[in-house]
């Protein structure tokens, strides 16, 4: 029968469980609680000075590894800000419509706070400059612009949407390289 007891196991002590695989340590002839002795360090009682050396030490390690996490943690990084292109146009509620109903426009949906747009900005930049006739690129701060992002289903940034006279014809979400960004408006233009 699992997990029944022999007679040279119940006067030895030891228990054999067969249902878990453990084997339990039982006194033969009493049953009480393990004690757990306590190891701590009593400043209050006579202790042993070799403790109060290794609990100096243990504490000023303490004291120095938060120091340095600390330190660490404030070091100085500086942003780099791109500033964007005068030929890129910033758009808002006021004139996205209008902006975007002729020709072909790039618009860029990002935030400030976000690292892939920032990456994306210098390549936004020579877009701009390298670009003519009826080929435009527009920023749009989805945290400001909160609506219009709304209207275009925008759920993640970077987001680029491409209009040919008002009607989106293209999405890239993530960073996208200038060459292929060329591409896909030669196709468009085609």
């Amino acid at each position: 029968m699992k997990g029944s007891l022999h007679r040279s196991q119940k006067q030895s002590g030891i228990i054999t469980l067969r249902k878990i695989n453990a084997i339990i340590y039982v006194p033969a002839r009493t049953v009480h609680k393990p004690t757990v002795q306590k190891q701590s360090l009593n400043l209050h009682r006579k202790s042993n000075p070799m403790q109060l050396v290794q609990f100096g030490i243990f504490f000023i390690f303490i004291v120095l590894a938060a120091y340095l996490v600390l330190k660490a943690g404030k070091s100085k990084t500086t942003d780099v800000v791109i500033e964007d292109s005068e030929k890129i146009k910033i758009l808002n509620e006021h004139n996205f419509e209008h902006q975007i109903k002729r020709g072909i426009v790039l618009v860029d949906f990002w935030a400030p706070w976000c690292l892939p747009c920032k990456m994306i900005t210098p390549v936004l930049n020579e877009l701009a400059e390298e670009l003519t006739g009826n080929v435009s690129v527009g920023k749009l701060n989805v945290d400001q612009q909160q609506s219009i992002s709304l209207r275009y289903g925008v759920k993640s940034i970077p987001t680029m949407l491409l209009f040919k006279n008002g009607e989106e014809v293209k999405r890239y979400t993530g960073f996208r390289t200038k060459d292929f960004i060329i591409k896909e408006i030669n196709k468009i233009q085609n």
